[in-house]
């Protein structure tokens, strides 16, 4: 919802969906490939009935994150057989995002230079843009926990992890331009 004139005004249907992995593995998206441990979480952002303007061929999603504790976030190096870019939110967890994004259910390439980390006064936001779509356009970036925190969760320690990585993904913000 955006407030305009004191009046709430429909911009997009967003839905987010959340996916916890029991086990370590790889899966594939439209072509990239990604590793998890057991522990990462996965969150699908999906935009829908959203109206371009006239001359609108992209829509921007800024996604504003907060790294554990005092931790700025970082690009980080890519692990070896990956395809996503890995950003290192501290403490061993890295936020993994893909460069594809779904576009009326065909996997595309998100437009050159993106997704990008950019600061904004103290947040960091992580920027994606979507090509122009019709029906629904849906990107999935993954938390991979690091390892004293799978650690913690497989020795029956981590519900308060858990609760804290939920947190973090429902306190994502998601700004929407039209581009």
């Amino acid at each position: 919802m955006k407030r305009m004139n004191g009046q709430d005004t429909k911009i997009a249907d967003v839905v987010m969906t959340v996916y916890f992995f029991k086990e370590s593995g790889e899966f594939e998206i439209g072509g990239e490939h990604t590793k998890v441990r057991a522990g990462s979480v996965k969150f699908c952002i999906e935009l829908g009935d959203f109206t371009f303007g006239a001359d609108g061929k992209f829509v921007s999603v800024a996604i504003s994150v907060k790294a554990p504790g005092n931790n700025k976030l970082s690009k980080a190096n890519k692990k070896d057989g990956e395809d996503t870019d890995v950003y290192s939110l501290g403490e061993g967890t890295d936020l993994k995002m893909s460069k594809k994004v779904q576009i009326n259910g065909t996997w595309e390439d998100m437009p050159a230079g993106f997704p990008k980390l950019e600061q904004a006064g103290s947040k960091d936001l992580l920027k994606c843009r979507f090509p122009k779509f019709t029906d629904k356009a849906r990107y999935d970036p993954t938390i991979e926990l690091g390892v004293e925190e799978v650690r913690a969760l497989a020795e029956g320690r981590g519900a308060a992890l858990f609760y804290s990585v939920g947190t973090m993904i429902f306190a994502l913000s998601l700004w929407i331009l039209n581009i």
